[in-house]
């Protein structure tokens, strides 16, 4: 039944991030929201809510989760990831940056995060992996400058 779940899921939130993307107006801004959203993620699975939520064993996080296949069962995203995704490569193309190098560069950091979670057999947060993605792109290919 995952099969069909986990893209519908994906999809609903690529939209939320879409909608959220709306808000960002500056390249500055969505930056900003990826260190704060990095940061957030990181204690939040080191020692906050997502940490105990896991360690719990509770089956609500796995039915809400994306599962990963053809990796590992145990290979699972959380919704949240995806918003993000979507919020920083559609925030990328709402704000004038460069939306290819951007996107290429948060989904390479988002199978890094993975592969290093699946090498590892940790938990780790998939925003700071996705957010140093967006960071390597907006340094890499700057946005073009806006015509006046």
């Amino acid at each position: 039944m995952e099969l069909l779940w986990t893209p519908l899921k994906a999809l609903a939130a690529l939209a939320v991030g879409w909608l959220l993307a709306r808000l960002v107006s500056t390249p500055r801004q969505l930056v900003a929201l990826a260190l704060l959203a990095a940061a957030v993620d990181a204690v939040s699975v080191g020692a906050g809510p997502s940490r105990s939520i896991v360690e719990d064993g509770s089956s609500a996080f796995e039915r809400v989760a994306l599962h990963m296949p053809p990796w590992d069962t145990q290979a699972l995203l959380g919704p949240v990831d995806v918003v993000f995704l979507g919020l920083f490569a559609f925030g990328a193309a709402r704000v004038g940056m460069r939306t290819v190098p951007v996107t290429i560069g948060v989904l390479t950091g988002l199978a890094v995060g993975v592969g290093v979670a699946l090498g590892t057999g940790a938990g780790l947060p998939a925003i700071p992996f996705m957010a140093a993605g967006l960071l390597v792109a907006a340094a890499v290919a700057p946005a073009a400058p806006r015509k006046a």
